[in-house]
């Protein structure tokens, strides 16, 4: 497979995935929200399932050999891509409105962006550190809820983001071993690890949940949340990471927020106040101010072409 067919493949994986996601927000906003169940519970069934399946589809592919030490940053890798990412979104979910979960993921190429300075030495300049800026201000903004004090929504929307940064550290420092072994290894070794390490603070939450009181609306929404927005969206994540620089992984986050907003207005699950609007443009223009700067690699292709 050419480079550009390469390109292609990641830029396709990456853009379903955060269409799921984006869709996935406002539906596992009534799993765990008021009448539902509680996040922990949905947390710990979502990786289960996966699991399984993972699992299940590595019996019918072709069979990998982890070495021992891959095996050791698969485990750490797992707990910043599920154990320490999926509890907290949902526990912030369930304590926030979708549509400011979702507009939070907006930040994720300004995460992103600071990590690959930190770890993969893409260079800084004024535009960048001004995108940085602005998108953080539009973000404290969104959470604090101007004229309001810290509330139980804004601590929401802390743990949403506080998942945020676990899912870029993810993206950012070890692509180099997911790159080396299938989307189907790598998953099912995730998920199992993170089975093991999320089970026992999780589990305990199971007892006293009535089944029975729901619909079969209800685990429709689950079976969503469980099949479509964690096994196939962390399936297509690694394909995204083989093929593209996390970087542009991030700002396909744009996807989300726009789905997710969509819905959760039209659904009624929130409302537009200018508060919002001006954060969220901040936001926007942060992130706008990040992606147009110049890569490390653009900076060294001009250099070689002889060209500031």
């Amino acid at each position: 497979m050419n480079v550009k067919s390469r390109g292609l493949r990641g830029h396709v994986a990456i853009f379903v995935a955060n269409l799921i996601f984006g869709v996935n927000v406002p539906l596992a906003k009534t799993v765990v929200g008021e009448g539902g169940i509680p996040w922990q519970v949905a947390s710990l069934i979502r990786i289960v399932v996966a699991t399984v399946l993972f699992c299940g589809v590595s019996l019918f592919t072709r069979r990998e050999k982890v070495r021992g030490r891959d095996l050791g940053l698969l485990f750490l890798a797992s707990l910043f891509a599920i154990s320490l990412n999926q509890p907290p979104f949902l526990m912030g979910l369930s304590r926030t409105t979708p549509f400011n979960a979702s507009m939070l993921s907006n930040t994720l190429p300004i995460v992103t962006l600071i990590l690959s300075t930190i770890f993969l030495r893409e260079p800084l300049s004024w535009k960048k550190i001004m995108g940085v800026v602005l998108g953080i201000v539009g973000a404290v903004l969104l959470v604090m809820r101007p004229g309001e004090h810290l509330s139980i929504g804004s601590i929401g929307d802390v743990l949403v983001f506080s998942s945020l940064v676990t899912y870029s550290i993810y993206i950012t420092v070890f692509k180099g071993v997911v790159s080396r072994y299938s989307p189907v290894t790598v998953m099912k070794w995730f998920f199992l690890f993170s089975t093991f390490t999320t089970a026992p603070f999780l589990l305990p939450s199971f007892e006293g949940v009535d089944w029975s009181a729901f619909g079969e609306s209800f685990y429709l929404r689950l079976a969503y949340l469980s099949v479509f927005a964690t096994f196939l969206a962390y399936l297509l994540i690694p394909i995204a990471q083989k093929n593209i620089r996390p970087t542009i992984i991030s700002m396909y986050s744009y996807v989300n927020p726009v789905v997710a907003g969509a819905i959760t207005l039209a659904a009624g699950m929130d409302s537009l106040t200018l508060g919002k609007v001006i954060a969220v443009s901040l936001i926007f223009v942060g992130v706008y101010l990040v992606s147009v700067s110049r890569s490390r690699e653009d900076m060294e292709m001009r250099k070689a072409d002889g060209r500031k």
